[in-house]
């Protein structure tokens, strides 16, 4: 509730503070045309989108399903002859909506009640060969729509399996990370670590891209991956946009009003 109130707060203030800055423009180059006018409500529109995506809505669930940031949708089957509640899935595969695999060893899709979810049921362990002292390497990854040189917030949550210095890698835009979860001893009852970075797109398409390579054999597990527009970014970039078109269009009005021939 507090959350949603914020965001709540957070959209008025910016639709209040885009009528003033709207009137400024209009009253400052007079610009009362039937073009002006248009553009600015289809202005309005985006601002508000922008506003309301930074606040609330993750990018990897409005581009693959609601659901798709925690690993929930897909066709989970457990392996048979296991009691671990596990899934392996191996390089190439799309089992899990919106990601796909890499490896060479894949990736364990797990749930409970042997693997808890930090959201929803369930949870992705980067390493597919699940065995303590055997090296793994595993990855998983998304693509999403983004806008060219715009700031992003990406947070998740992790955790790995024991005291073994496991470390994961994060890549993403202008985002190359390693991180390091803290160990638990009892899969059962995760503790997970957050995490959270920023990144700028490099391009209209951006590939988020999770991986390991261990001795271990377990972990680092992930979940809850969530992309937001950087708010500052977006309200910058929308309000750069609106003076360039009210310059433009008073040089317009300018060259329209001088002499004729």
């Amino acid at each position: 509730p507090i959350l949603e109130v914020f965001c709540i707060g957070l959209l008025l203030q910016s639709c209040y503070l885009f009528r003033i800055f709207q009137v400024f423009l209009s009253k400052r180059f007079c610009l009362h045309t039937p073009i002006f006018t248009n553009s600015m409500k289809i202005f309005s529109i985006l601002a508000l989108t922008a506003v309301s995506a930074s606040a609330a809505v993750n990018l990897i669930d409005s581009t693959h399903g609601i659901g798709a940031g925690s690993f929930e949708l897909g066709a989970y089957a457990q392996n048979s002859g296991n009691s671990f509640n596990y899934m392996r899935l191996s390089t190439g595969s799309t089992t899990i909506t919106g990601w796909t695999v890499g490896g060479p060893d894949g990736v364990d899709w797990q749930t409970a009640p042997s693997n808890p979810a930090f959201d929803g049921a369930y949870s992705v362990d980067l390493a597919g060969v699940s065995h303590a002292g055997t090296t793994s390497s595993g990855s998983i990854s998304t693509t999403i729509p983004t806008v060219v040189g715009m700031d992003y917030l990406i947070s998740f949550v992790s955790y790995i399996l024991g005291p073994d210095p496991v470390t994961g890698r994060l890549t993403v835009g202008s985002l190359d990370q390693t991180f390091a979860s803290v160990g638990i001893d009892d899969p059962s009852d995760p503790t997970y670590t957050p995490f959270e970075y920023t990144f700028t797109a490099l391009s209209s398409s951006t590939v988020i891209t999770f991986a390991t390579t261990n001795s271990a054999g377990f972990g680092p597990v992930i979940d809850n991956v969530v992309i937001v527009p950087e708010p500052s970014s977006a309200l910058l970039g929308l309000v750069g946009i609106s003076v360039l078109m009210g310059r433009s269009r008073a040089r317009n009005q300018r060259g329209e009003s001088g002499p004729r021939d």
